[in-house]
């Protein structure tokens, strides 16, 4: 079984313990889920009930509380398939299921519900952690949250669906890859901030329901970065779509990047190793582009079309600088023909060879005019 775990998701398992502050039950598998939680930033921890059946251990009426927060936590059930601690006192297992789980952040009183996790290839490594959900995922190879709840410190309510992570790679030395999928985010437009918001309801908007998946790997020894799969869709506005491929982003150029070199003479050459093979990204309307078009219309009294061709208009004058006439006719059929009949939009870079993020940037500051050439950009519309 593989060990891995996924950081952007984990952060908060297992700070360790000079003794155990609840009552052992006596099954060291189910001690060990305790143990785990009180080192996740909770106390008090105590539980109903602890039988074992078919290869599983079972947890009935978990509850603690938060040590930083005094909000309480609770679990209606665990069930530990296959769980066993190691020589490091970590808590391995096939699969923990989590049902009906109530907890609270630190930062917020409001509890957070969760009608089922499954975590498969789980395990509780000895590591600082916190309060939260996200305190119950461990390090995984697969997570499937269902039907979360969650309120937002204003006391909007955010909710989830559904939610699937997997890695499939996880050694650093080599590499990493995996995907995440999330159904059936929503929230009020509220929680934007203005004008986001207002603009928004303007718009006809009062709440939104969001889908987003994503998949990429990394390979470590040629730091490249595929990014497969980017799709955020919003119901009744639109799909965003991404994909990309990046060479150069070895785990010390990352590093260094993420140190925050204000030196050009250090910053240059790491750009010029990062690279660019392909780039693509479509928006596909799914009632936006109207609805803008509908407000500008009425706002300037003006009919549709007017303000259509207006929009058109402005294209050449805000592309001027390219010096790109080819291109930048293109960019104003694609416009016409997406604003007349609101489909798919599409913009690709698709190099003749991979071009470095240090040409990039140097063409942006010195010669606007060779990026259109440089990327060989593509932008088209269909309906």
């Amino acid at each position: 079984m593989r060990l891995v775990r996924l950081a952007s998701a984990v952060a908060l398992i297992l700070a360790p313990l000079p003794a155990l502050a609840f009552d052992p039950t006596g099954n060291i598998v189910a001690d060990a889920l305790l143990n785990t939680l009180e080192r996740s930033g909770y106390r008090d921890v105590t539980v109903g009930n602890v039988s074992r059946g078919d290869g599983a251990t079972i947890l009935e009426s978990i509850r603690g509380v938060g040590t930083n927060s005094g909000a309480p936590m609770t679990i209606a059930r665990a069930r530990i398939v296959n769980g066993i601690v190691n020589a490091d006192n970590e808590l391995v297992a096939d699969e923990i299921v989590y049902e009906n789980t109530s907890v609270a952040d630190e930062n917020s009183p409001s509890p957070s519900t969760v009608g089922r996790v499954v975590i498969s290839g789980a395990r509780y490594p000895i590591a600082e952690g916190g309060e939260g959900l996200t305190s119950l995922f461990g390090t995984f190879d697969r997570v499937a949250v269902e039907n979360v709840e969650a309120r937002a410190e204003s006391g909007d309510l955010v909710t989830i669906a559904s939610m699937i992570a997997t890695i499939e790679e996880r050694d650093l030395s080599k590499g990493a890859g995996g995907s995440v999928a999330i159904e059936g985010l929503g929230f009020d437009v509220g929680l934007w901030e203005e004008p986001a918001a207002s603009q928004m309801r303007a718009l006809g908007y009062d709440a939104m329901s969001i889908d987003f998946t994503a998949s990429g790997r990394w390979q470590a020894d040629t730091g490249r970065a595929e990014i497969s799969d980017v799709r955020v869709a919003i119901d009744d506005l639109g799909t965003l779509t991404l994909t990309s491929d990046l060479s150069g982003l070895t785990a010390n150029t990352v590093a260094s990047l993420q140190a925050g070199i204000t030196d050009i003479g250090q910053l240059l050459p790491l750009l010029q190793s990062v690279t660019i093979a392909d780039l693509s990204l479509a928006y596909t309307d799914a009632g936006l582009t109207p609805r803008v078009i509908d407000q500008l219309a009425a706002n300037s009294n003006a009919p549709r079309e007017a303000v259509t061709q207006a929009l058109v208009a402005t294209i050449p004058d805000a592309l001027s600088i390219l010096n790109a006439p080819s291109f930048t006719q293109s960019v104003v059929d694609a416009a016409k023909t997406f604003l007349d009949a609101p489909g798919t939009l599409s913009l690709k870079a698709s190099p003749a060879s991979p071009v470095s993020m240090a040409q990039l940037m140097g063409a942006v500051m010195m010669g606007p005019q060779m990026i259109p050439s440089l990327l060989n950009l593509e932008i088209s519309a269909r309906k």
